[in-house]
């Protein structure tokens, strides 16, 4: 099991692509509309951190074992903790998003055995496998896309992304 915290593009992306890797995949995001996206790019549960404990919630969806992988996209801290706090023994998170600041206690590491990755940029030799997943995957990067604006409309569509409901939102120069 994979979950992903932080459902904007970059999250959904993760969903896809953990999804089209075999993965279950729980998807956490406070905004319901952004939860419902990753349900139709492939993620099997959602969770609202807003309504229960997001830590207590996978465990009973793991049986109490934890999932094997996280991956933070939201840059918040508290879904940072949250993502550390999900995995079992031997479990490992990837941290996608920038955060003004997140402290952890070291021991969380090294007490269940967990790898913690960061990650800003792709490695030239990863762009081949992104690029045959976007083909194999097209109509789920599709659906990602949940608003698009002709250049003059700009302004509405930065607000669009402001208010973090949407997907991804695409400003088309060409229209």
């Amino acid at each position: 099991m994979v979950v992903a915290f932080g459902l904007g593009p970059v999250g959904c992306c993760a969903v896809v692509v953990a999804a089209s890797d075999g993965a279950e995949v729980v998807a956490v995001d406070p905004v319901k509309s952004r939860r419902d996206l990753a349900e139709r790019l492939g993620a099997a549960r959602t969770v609202d951190p807003t309504a229960s404990d997001t830590a207590t919630t996978i465990r009973e969806i793991t049986h109490g074992q934890g999932a094997e992988a996280s991956i933070d996209c939201s840059g918040n801290p508290r879904a940072q903790s949250d993502a550390l706090a999900v995995l079992r023994p031997k479990g490992k998170m990837l941290v996608l998003a920038a955060t003004a600041g997140w402290t952890i206690d070291p021991s969380q590491l090294w007490r269940k055995g967990l790898t913690l990755f960061g990650s800003w940029v792709y490695e030239l030799g990863q762009y081949e496998r992104v690029v045959q997943l976007a083909r194999m995957r097209a109509d789920s990067l599709e659906k990602l896309v949940t608003g698009r604006f002709a250049g003059a409309e700009a302004e509405q569509a930065f607000q669009a992304a402001d208010q973090a409901s949407e997907g991804k939102i695409v400003i088309d120069w060409t229209r």
